[in-house]
């Protein structure tokens, strides 16, 4: 029994050495130099649906790459249901050496300009030269409040109170506010590392299993006339993608 955990142990370092040893051949490659990043476009050209709800996915992913040496490529929106240990990439024109799935939080921002409503406008105002038309004639001073629709204006260290105002003046500056969303949205794809041997165009051929995948068969058979054993039969199949990925 001790012999055989002694075994168990061994073993269990041995696979944590060669795990190490591979991450670390990883950092200094993936490290070492500079890298140039590309975007590739994928697309798939076949796919084999298992009766499991697996299917067997071959694509191919192009993109340009400024320069030959160490790149690292990434092709958007790859799906999340790929078996990545089943992943196989291929590069004619360089040797890729490691691959793993990407998954970054990103923030777009949008700024938009709109005019204020009138009370904000007022808001917007106080303590700023405004200029207030009554039937008296003009107040020109620092908008200091607005209280029933009445509003105080402080000129010359005096207070005047404007009981019914007909008309406010601002500057145009004032009236307008620039306003600004911020759209958080997540991308994910695979992140292929390389050694690239030329720059310019690659192509990458992608092979995997993925799961999200179902196909069913349907059956219709017409007898011809009597029943002499004899007739037209029609089969169909139907294929259902939940595999997170675009198979036309």
């Amino acid at each position: 029994m001790g012999e055989k955990k002694t075994n168990i142990f061994g073993y269990l370092a041995l696979v944590a050495l060669v795990a190490a040893f591979a991450m670390l051949i990883f950092t200094q490659q993936a490290s070492g130099g500079e890298q140039n990043s590309a975007k590739l476009e994928s697309a798939v050209n076949s796919v084999l649906v298992y009766s499991n709800g697996m299917a067997f996915v071959s694509s191919t992913a192009k993109g340009d790459v400024g320069a030959a040496g160490r790149a690292r490529l990434r092709v958007e929106n790859f799906t999340d249901n790929a078996v990545l240990a089943t992943l196989r990439a291929q590069d004619a024109d360089g040797e890729i050496y490691w691959a793993k799935k990407y998954y970054e939080e990103k923030t777009t921002s949008e700024k938009s300009e709109r005019y204020l409503t009138f009370d904000e406008l007022l808001n917007q105002s106080y303590g700023k030269q405004v200029k207030v038309s009554t039937e008296q004639g003009e107040v020109v001073g620092k908008l200091m409040w607005v209280s029933g629709g009445k509003v105080g204006i402080e000129s010359n260290g005096r207070m005047t109170l404007v009981a019914d105002p007909k008309r406010i003046e601002t500057d145009a500056a004032q009236a307008k506010k620039t306003e600004e969303k911020n759209t958080t949205y997540y991308e994910r794809g695979l992140e292929l590392y390389m050694n690239a041997a030329k720059s310019g165009t690659h192509s990458v051929l992608l092979n995997y299993i993925t799961s999200g995948a179902n196909w069913k068969a349907s059956y219709n058979f017409e007898t011809a006339g009597a029943l002499k054993g004899t007739g037209n039969l029609e089969a169909f199949s139907e294929v259902e993608n939940n595999a997170g990925e675009d198979w036309k």
